[in-house]
């Protein structure tokens, strides 16, 4: 469950804006500011097409990088922060240590261990062998479903995807989701509709492509039949539209009514894999798909299965893997969905690993195994220095004072609504010290995991 992508898309500009503030206190830097006509398409009507009318100079006047599958303002601020975790990381990997210990030695230690190359060329497919090797021992259906489990835990991929979040009905709650899941194209009408047949076509020879990486028996027909059963799976996915219903998406039950509810599927080992053993109650997003896509698995045959396992831990392994699997990765996802003209810098992937990219609408590579908590540590003391937060700590007190005078006033929204709009969001302030992700493995994917 994502959270809304402009709330992030506001924290990402405040906290810009102050890093800009602060990063030369004598010299305060300033970019332009106020209302900017001069994006604006006068010539068209706001009538007819108002995003025209207020974007459309800006639009026919700016180029896409060739590395960017889009740009906006936005990503024009994040070229900055990138340029400056390049310089910080590269400072930081002039320096080898043996063991690493400190957070600024683990950061280095990651970012060389993308930087190398030669090491990874070498390893080849060799780094996911031990996660390969778990779905060639799993001997049932019923171990296979308890792999999909580690989802979040290394590089699984899962026909049910699950989160854990604030409960929609109880925000003073958490609650663990289960949504429908299982596809390696955007959207379920990538499957379906006649519009997308070149990409669907182009996503099963990426399929065929990473199988013979990792030298999978019969790679072009277990292809045909892992885009086949996924193509089952899109039928009985909900659409786009289907899950913008909140109340729809809403379907709370216990663990031993949703394995009632969704036979077929080996509940009880998934939810023990992801760590919730003690699991008692879960929110099922798409009620009506789960025991369709239940049965689907059932029926599917296991070297369809593990076929479909193989390929997606492949999938989500080669960003960082050999040069072989990251040609296919950007052929497919780069090329072919996004429109992206080139693949980006070896040294752009490796900021983006180290420290994550756009997590609400960036792809896993950008999410998961990244250090960014930790990288954020570091890029804050250097460009937010205390006297720079006491300043804006200030500013958004006095912010807050003026936003809980204003709600004390407003007529139309009840006492008890006005407490609870009057509490203030706080900002972080604890740091992080402790970080696991990076220590010293053998290969680069260990590291992510």
């Amino acid at each position: 469950m994502h959270r809304p992508f402009l709330l992030k898309s506001f924290l990402f500009l405040f906290v810009f804006v102050c890093i800009l503030r602060a990063q030369t206190p004598a010299k305060p830097q300033y970019g332009a500011w106020g209302f900017d006509l001069a994006g604006a398409d006068t010539k068209t009507k706001p009538g007819d097409d108002f995003f025209r009318y207020a974007n459309g100079s800006w639009i026919d006047k700016t180029q896409i990088p060739p590395d960017k599958p889009a740009y906006s303002l936005r990503l024009a601020m994040t070229d900055l922060t990138e340029q400056r975790l390049h310089e910080m990381m590269e400072n930081l990997a002039a320096k080898d240590a043996a063991n690493p210990s400190t957070l600024e030695e683990k950061v280095a230690a990651f970012y060389r261990s993308f930087m190398d190359e030669a090491r990874i060329e070498q390893l080849g497919a060799r780094s996911i062998e031990s996660v390969l090797s778990d779905v060639k021992k799993a001997e049932a259906r019923d171990d296979l479903a308890a792999l999909m489990g580690r989802e979040w835990l290394d590089y699984e991929s899962s026909l049910f995807s699950y989160g854990i979040e604030v409960d929609l009905k109880d925000p003073s709650k958490y609650a663990f989701y289960l949504r429908q899941g299982g596809l390696g194209l955007p959207d379920r009408d990538y499957y379906l509709k006649s519009e997308f047949e070149k990409q669907k076509a182009a996503y099963q020879t990426y399929v065929t492509t990473l199988l013979k990486l990792v030298a999978w028996p019969e790679a072009e027909a277990r292809a045909k039949d892992v885009v086949d059963f996924e193509t089952k799976i899109a039928e009985a996915s909900w659409t786009k539209a289907e899950q913008r219903n909140l109340d729809a998406i809403y379907n709370p039950m216990t663990v031993d009514e949703l394995a009632k509810f969704a036979p077929g599927f080996n509940w009880k080992g998934f939810l023990g894999t992801a760590k919730m053993d003690n699991l008692t109650r879960v929110v099922i997003a798409e009620k009506s798909a789960f025991p369709k896509l239940a049965g689907i698995y059932a029926k599917t045959p296991l070297e369809t299965i593990r076929a479909w396992h193989v390929f997606h831990i492949a999938d989500n392994a080669a960003p960082y893997l050999s040069k072989a699997f990251t040609a296919a990765y950007f052929d497919l996802h780069g090329k072919t969905l996004s429109g992206q003209k080139e693949q980006q810098a070896r040294w752009k992937r490796a900021v983006t690993t180290v420290s994550g990219g756009d997590f609400g609408v960036g792809d896993r590579f950008g999410t998961f195994g990244t250090m960014g908590f930790g990288v954020g540590q570091l890029f804050s003391s250097k460009y937010f220095p205390p006297e720079a937060k006491a300043k804006i700590q200030e500013l958004v007190a006095n912010l807050m004072a003026a936003y809980r005078a204003r709600i004390q006033k407003l007529d139309w929204m009840t006492k008890p609504k006005r407490r609870l709009c009057r509490n203030s969001i706080p900002i972080p302030s604890r740091s992080v010290t402790r970080i696991t992700r990076a220590t010293i493995r053998s290969s680069l994917y260990e590291k992510t995991i």
